[in-house]
């Protein structure tokens, strides 16, 4: 399984699941608090 296929079978069942806006919040935090704990760590 390409990851381009997972991707987008992830997406569409995200997209199914809950609202865009909801998805793109979670990967906004997601990348705040992976730049805090880079911080902390380097």
């Amino acid at each position: 399984m390409h990851l381009s296929q997972a991707n987008e079978t992830l997406a569409y069942k995200g997209a199914d699941a809950m609202p865009t806006w909801v998805t793109f919040a979670i990967a906004i935090l997601a990348f705040v608090v992976w730049a805090v704990a880079s911080r902390r760590g380097g």
